[in-house]
């Protein structure tokens, strides 16, 4: 039997439509959420934020 990962990739996702569509991510049934964005304190500012749910 195969198993399946169901896995969001998000670009832009240090800012603006891109931040809020990873946040709304967290509700839905995925396994990984991959967030790529090209300013990395403003990424690894969302990802704490996202840590605490």
């Amino acid at each position: 039997m195969e198993v399946k990962k169901r896995i969001a990739i998000i670009t832009g996702a240090s800012g603006g439509i891109g931040r809020e569509f990873t946040r709304l991510m967290t509700f839905e049934n995925v396994d990984e959420i991959w967030a790529i964005a090209r300013n990395q304190t403003k990424l690894v500012a969302l990802k704490k934020s996202l840590e605490t749910k």
